[in-house]
C-alpha cells in the first residue's frame, strides 16, 4: 500500500469514527478543501475559490464512493485519485452541477446525510468535520516540513546580500 492510500484509509477511517459517533449514516465531502484534505491533495476543483469541487466524495459505513460528471471523471480517475480505493459514480453534467444535493439524496435513499458544504435536505457537519483535519498525519507532517525547507531556501534566495 502506498503513502497516499495509507493517508486516505487513515482518513477516511477517522470520518468514520464521527459517522458511529453521531450516529450519521453517509457523509458528503464537497468542498474544495475537504477533497484535498482527504484525497492528500488532489486538484478536485475548477475554481479553486468555489465552496464545492468538481466531485463529491460519499462516505457510508463500508463504501467510499467518488461522484462527478461525465466530463471530469476520466482526470480525476488517472491523473488525481490513481490507486485510491474509490467507487465512481459517474452523472451527466447537468444533473451534477444544477441537482447536486438530489443526486447526492438519490444514491444514500432515505438514511441520514450529513455534509460539510450546503446542501438542500442535507443535514450540516461542516465543523465537526474540520475538526478531523486539526491533526496532521504523518505524510502530512512531512509535506509541510518540506515546504517549509523549500519556502526558507526561496526567502533567502530572495534577500539581498
Amino acid at each position: 500500500m502506498s503513502n497516499r492510500e495509507s493517508e486516505f484509509d487513515e482518513k477516511i477511517a477517522r470520518v468514520r469514527r464521527l459517522m458511529a459517533r453521531k450516529g450519521w449514516h453517509w457523509v458528503a465531502l464537497s468542498g474544495v478543501d475537504s477533497l484535498a484534505w482527504i484525497t492528500g491533495g488532489a486538484r478536485c476543483f475548477v475554481d479553486p475559490g468555489g465552496p464545492a469541487g468538481i466531485a463529491t466524495i460519499l462516505l457510508g459505513a463500508d463504501t467510499a464512493i467518488l461522484v462527478t460528471d461525465k466530463v471530469e471523471e476520466r482526470r480525476l480517475r488517472d491523473e488525481e485519485l490513481a490507486g485510491l480505493p474509490l467507487e465512481y459514480s459517474v452523472q451527466d453534467w447537468t444533473d451534477w452541477y444544477s441537482r447536486r444535493a438530489d443526486v447526492l439524496k438519490k444514491l444514500i435513499g432515505a438514511q441520514r446525510g450529513v455534509s460539510d458544504v450546503p446542501l438542500s435536505g442535507w443535514e450540516s457537519g461542516e465543523s465537526e468535520l474540520q475538526q478531523l483535519r486539526f491533526s496532521l498525519t504523518g505524510p502530512e507532517q512531512i509535506r509541510f516540513r518540506k515546504l517549509a525547507r523549500e519556502a526558507a531556501v526561496a526567502l533567502g534566495r530572495s534577500l539581498p546580500r
